[in-house]
């Protein structure tokens, strides 16, 4: 597998490829949905999810607006997506070398000066924080790593400012390490259960988070694979954005991952497998679902690619079972093992339903 950011880089490589093409038609300017649609096309759908698709497509282009490398449009306006970006951009020119300007002169020596030429006067005062920064904190075990953002408010009087212009630093030959910041991880909604363990479980869908968990509070025994100690609600592909967040459970030693058996579940599990080492697909769980065949549904479009084998690796039989179903232009939601399935879904064994009432809890997240 390739390490988690090469997808991103992936992005990165197809946009200046267009670029590329642009030039060498002897254009000057571009509609972003075609930049968009060449980068879907060179790496493929699946792989443009797992690499964070618009948002981490509209973070390369703001960094190549950092870099002088091209200009936004503005009459042709915003693209009304989020984070929103203009609808055209255009080539910026090439720009002679030129010295730095006078009052840039005597800043740190690890700040590119490459960097100083490409940014220009206009952020100046930026830079000039950065360095006063670093000639007062030069080594990276100075001080604590804290939030972006607030690094960004101590050093240029913004909590906002890094966070957008992503770039700023790059283009500066820095890493937000150098200024002791870190990005901090978007929370996921979470259950812990007793007793504390090293497995976790993810579940794509909230219906099926609310039944496993109805399961793992009850007294029903658990038939699903090692009992889950932390159980946590993805969100849909929203996991593949939030999974860094494990990073505040270092018990948790193996990720078990449940969702639809449709391409894009497929493909939320193979970019999870992709980031995170330790997940595995939850095979009972995928297992149990495949037995409920009566209740899968049609394909509402061709599947295209999908790589059960990378996604399922490991697993047996399974991604050619899977495969097997889209085929057949079927697939299953993850709800179709639902609550009673969880309960009784083992041959000889009746279904019962939990004893005692279902207690009021709230998903618990930390920050």
């Amino acid at each position: 597998m390739k390490a988690p950011a090469s997808r991103e880089n992936e992005i990165r490589q197809a946009a200046e490829a267009f670029l590329s093409a642009v030039e060498r038609a002897r254009r000057r300017t571009f509609a972003l949905a075609d930049l968009e649609a060449h980068v879907q096309a060179a790496l493929g759908p699946e792989a443009y999810v797992e690499a964070g698709e618009y948002q981490a497509l509209a973070a390369v282009v703001q960094a190549l607006v950092d870099e002088d490398r091209i200009a936004p449009i503005r009459a042709r306006g915003p693209n009304g997506r989020n984070p929103p970006l203009y609808r055209g951009y255009r080539l910026a020119p090439a720009r002679p070398p030129e010295a730095p300007a006078a009052d840039l002169v005597g800043q740190h020596p690890r700040i590119d000066r490459a960097g100083l030429r490409r940014l220009g006067g206009q952020d100046a005062g930026m830079v000039r924080a950065v360095s006063e920064y670093l000639f007062a904190h030069p080594g990276r075990s100075d001080r604590p790593a804290v939030p972006r953002n607030e690094r960004s408010l101590e050093i240029f009087g913004d909590e906002k400012f890094l966070e957008r212009r992503p770039g700023f630093l790059r283009a500066l030959g820095l890493e937000p390490a150098d200024i002791h910041a870190l990005e901090v991880r978007e929370p996921f909604f979470h259950r812990r259960f007793d007793p504390p363990g090293p497995e976790a479980l993810v579940l794509e869908n909230l219906a099926t988070f609310w039944s496993v968990c109805r399961v793992l509070e009850s007294e029903a025994a658990w038939r699903w694979g090692p009992r889950p100690a932390l159980v946590i609600y993805g969100e849909g592909k929203k996991i593949l954005r939030s999974i860094g967040f494990l990073e505040v459970f270092p018990e948790v030693e193996r990720v078990a991952y449940f969702g639809d058996l449709d391409p894009e579940g497929v493909g939320i599990l193979a970019g999870l497998r992709e980031r995170e080492p330790r997940c595995v697909p939850a095979e009972p769980l995928y297992r149990g679902l495949l037995r409920q065949q009566r209740r899968a549904r049609p394909l509402k479009r061709a599947p295209g690619r999908v790589d059960g084998k990378e996604a399922f690796a490991g697993c047996g039989d399974l991604a050619e079972r899977v495969e097997d179903l889209f085929a057949r232009g079927r697939w299953l939601p993850q709800e179709a093992l639902g609550l009673e399935a969880l309960l009784g879904d083992v041959p000889g064994k009746p279904c019962q339903a939990p004893s005692g009432p279902s207690r009021d809890w709230k998903l618990e997240t930390r920050n």
